[in-house]
């Protein structure tokens, strides 16, 4: 039985001149507000400007989300929100879907501090890279380290479907304060008891060679594990069970349960689909031949393989030749979602209902033929990856 295709889900344009903003700063390259809306004083929201020179950023956000959403993968609602009054503001408008109460958020940021030598924390909310060439630099390897040492390998599949979303879009904008991982417990901590036992004595010290310290871990578990078999060959039966329930209890309890973490909604996708071309470039690159493959293989995944960095579907290949059977599963879910009739209604019409004030943010038809053509162009790359047929559908 063949997945069921979704639909792109129809777009918003949503009034916020009314909305209360609130005085907490945000952080990022885009001009951004935090805006509650009267009417709905329990939900915050974030509207999000496009950079100075490149006004129709925020589209690319707003069709990656639709378009992710289509596809099968988790990704931020964004609808297009604005301002009215003596400064007439556009942007892409999201909901905060994550509760601060029940939820706590770990940047990609917040969890490498704890595990790779190159990041440190200098302050509360500046990160930057201790080698100083690249701000907020990482590896494929650095994030499955991670994973791995507090024990949510299970991840690894969020973080595949990221990958191959940002190989769609041609997001070249992926780092490490932009990607999250939910807790559901706020008195969860980080890094596991059995990580902390082999981290440096000294507080906050972070783990200079994750490797070594999963090979030391691996080491005293063994350890541990004949000890424990020559023990319960001298217990009767009866204290065997006792023990080794009583064993299994305490581990459960020192370690969150897997329900309880989970990869944060994909969001900030907004360095994407063209963004920052102006309408000579996409002009010639249309006309070009060869000129939409050659502007993708240009592109570069922000997560480096090993200390390199590909192109994305070089990335996906090198991904899928570690972890083939769980990569081809998911990508052969979002292609059975994928429709090119669908992806090319929605760009057509995207700005049709845009309020007459901000005409001037209307996608001319090039900019909406280049996006198309490269939605379509990145679908079929990802079919090569996995030598889709069409007859597969069926």
């Amino acid at each position: 039985m063949g997945i069921r295709n979704k639909e792109i889900k129809p777009l918003s344009f949503i009034n916020t001149s009314d909305w209360r903003e609130t005085n907490e700063e945000l952080l990022g390259t885009r001009d951004k507000y935090k805006l509650i809306n009267p009417k709905e004083e329990s939900k915050t929201f974030m509207l999000k400007l496009s950079k100075e020179g490149a006004p129709f950023e925020f589209w690319s956000e707003v069709i990656a989300s639709k378009y992710g959403q289509m596809l099968g993968i988790k990704v931020t609602n964004y609808e297009v929100g604005y301002r009215l009054g003596e400064i007439q503001q556009i942007g892409s408008l999201c909901y905060f879907e994550f509760n601060e109460k029940t939820n706590f958020f770990y940047h990609g940021t917040h969890i490498l501090n704890h595990f790779c030598k190159e990041f440190e924390e200098l302050s509360k909310n500046s990160k930057i890279s201790k080698k100083g060439d690249e701000l907020l630099s990482h590896s494929f390897q650095d994030i499955k380290n991670a994973l791995t040492l507090i024990e949510k390998s299970r991840l690894l599949d969020s973080f595949f479907k990221m990958f191959i979303f940002d190989a769609l879009i041609g997001n070249t904008d992926r780092h490490t304060d932009n990607w999250a991982i939910l807790s559901a417990n706020r008195n969860i901590k980080l890094i596991s008891d059995l990580e902390k036992k082999f981290s440096d004595p000294e507080i906050g010290k972070k783990i200079d060679n994750p490797d070594k310290n999963i090979n030391s871990a691996l080491i005293m578990m063994v350890v541990l594990l004949l000890f424990s078999l020559i023990a319960i060959h001298y217990l009767d039966d009866k204290n065997q069970k006792k023990k080794h329930k009583g064993n299994r209890s305490i581990k459960k309890d020192n370690k969150p349960k897997d329900g309880r973490w989970s990869m944060c909604n994909l969001y900030d996708s907004s360095s994407s689909l063209g963004w920052r071309e102006s309408e000579e470039a996409i002009i010639r690159i249309l006309n070009k031949e060869n000129g939409i493959e050659n502007y993708i293989n240009k592109g570069l995944q922000e997560i480096k393989w090993e200390s390199s960095k590909l192109s994305h579907f070089d990335f996906l290949c090198k991904v899928r030749e570690k972890y083939k059977r769980r990569m081809d599963k998911i990508i052969h879910e979002i292609i059975q979602r994928y429709e090119t009739i669908q992806v090319e209604n929605f760009v057509d019409s995207i700005d049709m209902d845009l309020p007459l004030e901000f005409e001037n943010y209307k996608l001319s038809s090039s900019r909406k033929e280049f996006i198309k053509k490269q939605l379509m162009a990145r679908m079929e790359n990802l079919k090569k990856i996995v030598k889709w047929e069409s007859s597969q559908k069926q």
